[in-house]
């Protein structure tokens, strides 16, 4: 049902909606009071709102078609209900109570902003498919729940102090340049975490889970938390990627990027291309290809300081990209390859089936030859 009508809410008075059915309120609502929707519907405010009483969400689905849609009051999230645009870019500027055990889901297609504080114990979810905007200084505890959409944050506790979970393929961008995140980053398997826009970014949480993160535009993030517990992907697209403590993780990038890592013992598998620069550190680095992700490392891999190992798995033959490789002290194969190719198809040298293959010094300047037995 659609009411047209101009409603005035009285002192103290709360205008109780309820139902299954949807309503959407189009005129324009004033007064002191307020509005609480309990129904499991759908609320729709597309008016000038100017009503100063609030509105209390604990069920249902509320619609806002203007930028004072809420009024003055705050919005008060009783239960797990769900807030969407039902107009394209809208803002709010109203502040945001969450309530112990609620979750407001935001979902829709077009793009919401939260201007206003966010507070309490609750959490957001959003499932959208367009932008959500969080732009305040939150002090929520609940965590952000992201599974799909955009996510654009404009102020360092713009998560609140909750973790951020990644459900399923997002974006994160940086509204702001230097943003610095202090919350935990939690990707659940499958998932994938885009880092989008030109503005740089660091997450000095921890960052755990098995999902992607995904490093687009010209700018850097940074993972200067504990990364112990993540063992998911790292694909660089643009930009740089500085990681400041010991990670294991898969690796992928594009040409005219640049991967920094710690000095601690990093453990990188190849997922894909390798086409950007890749600086290893100071520790004692691996770096695992298959033989057919060998035609694809093409970027410049510098080991660093350390013993580092750079190991290959599979049979059959392969052509190591020595011109690229650099600081490397050992090389493995496993199983054992039939040929070690090092430079270019002429200098293959056939290695025993049933040896390991390990290389002395640079890898780019080594001859290969067999342990006295075969491990």
């Amino acid at each position: 049902m659609n009411l047209g009508n101009a409603v005035n809410l009285g002192a103290g008075v709360v205008l109780g909606v309820t139902g299954g059915n949807d309503l959407a309120l189009g005129g324009s609502i004033g007064g002191s009071g307020g509005l609480a929707m309990n129904g499991s519907g759908a609320l729709n405010l597309g008016g000038a709102n100017n009503f100063g009483g609030g509105v209390a969400l604990n069920a249902g689905s509320l619609g806002v078609g203007s930028n004072t849609a809420l009024g003055t009051g705050a919005l008060n999230v009783g239960g797990s209900a769900s807030l969407s645009a039902i107009a394209p870019g809208i803002a709010l500027g109203n502040a945001v109570t969450l309530g112990a055990g609620a979750q407001l889901g935001i979902g829709g297609g077009n793009d919401l902003s939260l201007g206003g504080v966010i507070d309490g114990a609750g959490s957001l979810g959003f499932n959208g498919s367009g932008t959500l905007a969080l732009s305040a200084a939150n002090t929520f505890a609940g965590g952000v729940n992201l599974n799909a959409g955009t996510l654009s944050l404009g102020n360092n506790a713009a998560l609140g102090t909750g973790a951020l979970n990644i459900g399923g393929n997002a974006a994160l961008t940086s509204a702001l340049p230097g943003l610095a995140l202090a919350n935990a980053v939690n990707l659940a398997a499958g998932s994938a975490l885009n880092l989008n826009g030109n503005n740089s970014l660091d997450f000095n949480g921890t960052v755990s889970g098995s999902g992607t993160l995904v490093k687009n535009g010209s700018g850097a993030l940074g993972l200067n938390g504990q990364v112990v517990g993540f063992s998911g992907g790292l694909s660089i697209q643009g930009g740089t990627l500085n990681v400041a403590n010991a990670i294991t993780a898969g690796l992928a990038s594009a040409a005219g990027t640049t991967a920094n890592f710690s000095g601690g013992a990093d453990a990188l598998t190849v997922t894909g291309a390798v086409a950007g620069a890749v600086n290893l550190g100071a520790g004692n680095d691996s770096l695992t290809s298959s033989l057919a992700n060998l035609a694809g490392l093409t970027g410049a891999i510098n080991a660093g300081a350390g013993s580092d190992t750079f190991a290959v798995n599979g049979s059959g033959d392969g052509v190591l990209p020595a011109a690229g490789l650099s600081g490397f002290e050992n090389f493995r194969s496993r199983p054992a390859a039939p040929w070690c190719c090092l430079a270019a198809p002429a200098a293959r040298s056939p290695i025993p089936a049933s040896a390991a293959i390990w290389c002395s010094t640079a890898i780019s300047a080594a001859t290969p030859r067999s342990p006295p037995a075969a491990v």
